[in-house]
């Protein structure tokens, strides 16, 4: 099980942010780390700065549509991936993801339920902690 503390934002707002592992599917040898990756149980996909998906040289799923989606204040476009991903940096799995311009996200990475859903999370806001864990995986 995984324990993390919430960051309070300086308006005194506690978000779940975490330190999150990306890496090539191809290459896991081209790994990244966003430490500003916000769990949001409120977003259905996980969406990543344009510069992730070009430190990791990953190429764009040409088979699968580009996502157009209302936030950030405006209609944005993501342009959808391929990518190994972890919490832990070391136990990584594939999903996709949607990369958007790097100005639209400030350098956040936002990981939505397409990842949230594999794991158990339990959010303790009183306690501001939340835990992630996996049944099948009692270390993590």
């Amino acid at each position: 099980m995984l324990k993390f503390e919430y960051t309070v934002t300086d308006n005194d707002s506690p978000i779940p942010v975490i330190d999150f592992y990306f890496a090539n599917p191809d290459n896991l040898i081209l790994t990244c780390c966003e430490n500003c990756s916000i769990l949001d149980t409120g977003s259905d996909v996980t969406v990543i700065p344009y510069s992730v998906a070009s430190k990791l040289l990953l190429k764009s799923i040409k088979r699968s549509n580009p996502l157009s989606f209302r936030g950030f204040g405006k209609v944005n476009t993501g342009i959808p991936y391929r990518i190994s991903a972890s919490f832990d940096g070391k136990s990584y799995f594939s999903t996709k993801v949607f990369a958007i311009a790097d100005d639209i996200l400030n350098g956040e990475v936002i990981i939505g339920r397409n990842i949230l859903n594999r794991y158990i999370i339990t959010f303790n806001g009183p306690k501001l902690l939340f835990t992630i864990s996996n049944s099948d995986n009692p270390i993590l």
